[in-house]
């Protein structure tokens, strides 16, 4: 089985990206431009 995407909510985006950058090692990835904050990561091959 293999993961391909998932969502988390947070309250504070930027915050939270520091966090998923840190703990499990995320790669942030340039984002398209939505109607609400939203931040995009890889774990590479995962």
């Amino acid at each position: 089985m293999r993961l391909t995407h998932a969502s988390v909510v947070a309250h504070d985006l930027e915050e939270s990206v520091v966090f998923y950058e840190t703990a499990p090692g995320l790669e942030r990835l340039p984002t398209p431009n939505f109607e609400v904050p939203v931040a995009w990561a890889s774990c590479g091959d995962g």
